[in-house]
């Protein structure tokens, strides 16, 4: 059989209309699902509360016999997002303490309007004499209600993935060593980039002399630590840059990579294509939406 499969460039993104999106989980945070424009996911990043989900589902509908082909297509896109959005919301409640859990919300006759990212799509066709199939990877990102309350149990693995890192200061001279500190509050797979002041995208966690990138739950991590045949030292150009942490409880997404001098690996891309490319993780259960988080700090190199 014949299909087709796409896969989406960062800012391609895909409308689900709905009637009510409500949720309430104990008052600590609510489900949001948010037009992820370019803009808006840097101010989750900015803010620190950068949580989502990633999950894969297939979606089905029959042709109707006055029905264009193209209206039955969308119809089993819409039952695909919908199976998402069940799994998501599934999901958040297997990990919540509360027991008064209540979320209500109809995918049809829109009052709110809700936006899921697509990261991958394949058009099926017609697997019957008339029920046509699609597949779709999406990603929906949730936003704290309160964040000031959840983020004090950071590291509970009661709530979504989260991660804390952080260097011993923000202002760094030439030719100085730097180095990252982080925990997370499950086991997940994580990498850390550094973009330079000249827009280079450097990974420096998994690197060329570790390949492992799965940490363990509340364990602290130093990047590099004493005992690793590495250093991070920063160098010219000088300005303000940034070092970004991605994690999701399944690996992470494959990246077109080239070495960068002896230890680190240079991305073949922008930032915005890193982070697009790494949520194409590799979700082992179908049924259990992996959870992703991304998280930004900047630092300043100065001359001296």
């Amino acid at each position: 059989m014949l299909y087709t499969t796409t896969l989406f460039v960062p800012g391609e993104y895909s409308l689900i209309q709905m009637h009510t999106v409500k949720s309430l989980i104990g008052g600590v945070f609510r489900l949001i699902l948010v037009l992820l424009i370019h803009s808006a996911i840097s101010q989750e990043i900015d803010k620190g509360f950068n949580y989502s989900a990633i999950a894969e589902s297939y979606g089905y509908a029959d042709r109707q016999a006055d029905q264009d082909v193209s209206e039955t297509r969308e119809q089993a896109y819409n039952d695909a997002k919908r199976n998402i959005l069940e799994k998501t919301l599934i999901h958040i409640r297997s990990y919540s303490k509360v027991e008064n859990f209540r979320l209500e919300y109809d995918l049809v006759q829109s009052e709110s309007e809700g936006f899921l990212r697509l990261i991958e799509k394949k058009d099926l066709g017609f697997t019957g004499e008339n029920r046509y199939c699609v597949w779709i990877k999406a990603e929906i990102i949730y936003v704290f209600d309160n964040p000031d309350r959840y983020p004090n149990d950071q590291q509970s693995a009661v709530g979504p993935l989260s991660v804390k890192f952080w260097t011993e200061k923000e202002k760094y001279v030439l030719n100085e060593k730097v180095k990252v500190f982080l925990m997370a509050n499950k086991d997940c797979y994580l990498t850390l980039i550094y973009h330079d002041a000249e827009n280079n995208v450097l990974q420096i966690f998994p690197n060329q002399h570790i390949n492992e990138n799965f940490i363990q739950a509340n364990k602290l991590y130093t990047i590099p630590d004493d005992s690793d045949p590495y250093e991070f030292t920063v160098s010219s150009p000088f300005g303000e840059e940034k070092l970004t942490v991605y994690a999701s409880t399944s690996q992470l997404g494959p990246l077109p990579m080239e070495n960068h001098g002896p230890d680190f690996y240079k991305f073949k891309g922008d930032e915005e294509e890193y982070a697009f490319k790494t949520r194409g993780v590799k979700i082992t259960n179908k049924e259990v939406p992996s959870e992703f988080f991304q998280e930004s700090c900047k630092i300043v190199i100065a001359e001296k």
